[in-house]
């Protein structure tokens, strides 16, 4: 393993993660070619507006903001001894995979 978890593993983390997190429930996944992505955010949109009869209609304007993404590595070291991950009396990795999820989706 030379401290790498198993990628199915390593899946359901960060499906636990997501899940425990409220900001990565609401976010929306934005592909990245690199380690650096501007992308445009609408900050404030077009309205719709009640008027009577003949009225006149109110008009709107969009605004939008372009935010820089820098992509990061977030980990959790745990150390644990060969003999321990070996040790048919205790799944390691699925006792302590709750708690990486934790740690992860706090660290957001």
């Amino acid at each position: 393993m030379n401290g790498f978890v198993p990628s199915i593993i390593s899946d359901e983390i960060i499906g636990m993660a997501v899940r425990g997190s409220s900001i990565l429930r609401l976010s929306k996944v934005e592909v990245m070619e690199s380690d650096n992505k501007t992308f445009s955010v609408m900050t404030k949109g077009v309205g719709a507006f009640w008027t009577k009869e003949a009225g006149r209609i109110q008009t709107s304007t969009a605004e939008w903001d372009f935010p820089k993404m820098e992509a990061e590595k977030i980990a959790v070291i745990i150390p644990v001894t060969k003999e321990k991950l070996n040790d048919a009396t205790i799944d390691v990795f699925g006792t302590l995979r709750p708690y990486i999820a934790e740690a992860f989706y706090e660290a957001y």
